[in-house]
């Protein structure tokens, strides 16, 4: 082997080495799944913002906290958002999405934040905040 290939295949060992070392350090880009022992909550909700107003079934699926939740909000058999929360961390896709999201959750864009207060709000069942267009009606 001469000079040469061995440069190469060191570059490219360093290359390949630092590349997918990155992927160590980032957050998960996938959702956790509810356990076997999560509560599931049908019911509605009625959304609203400066573009629609629509009014979706919705399947919430609640942790061992209301900070431990993925919903599924769905029209006519069509996932419109799909939102997963563990703690601080969220995930969110689907077109009320806008575009897909995972990170931490007082990052989120600002539409998406309120989906994420609104259904921990409605898992506590406190009230929620005023002026944000999502109202959940839940099945207890």
């Amino acid at each position: 082997m001469g000079f040469r290939q061995i440069a190469r295949l060191v570059l490219l060992t360093v290359f390949l080495a630092l590349h997918s070392g990155c992927a160590l350090w980032q957050k998960p880009s996938v959702a956790p799944r509810p356990a076997a022992n999560w509560a599931t909550i049908p019911g509605q909700v009625r959304y609203r913002d400066a573009h629609r107003a629509i009014i979706a079934d919705v399947t919430l699926r609640k942790g061992s906290s209301a900070r431990e939740f993925s919903l599924e909000v769905n029209k006519a058999g069509l996932i419109l958002l799909q939102l997963d929360r563990a703690e601080t961390v969220g995930w969110a896709r689907g077109p009320l999405a806008h575009r897909p999201f995972s990170g931490l959750v007082d990052s989120a864009p600002p539409h998406l934040r309120e989906w994420f207060q609104e259904t921990t709000a409605a898992l506590e069942k406190s009230r929620p905040a005023p002026g944000t267009g999502i109202q959940f009606r839940l099945e207890r």
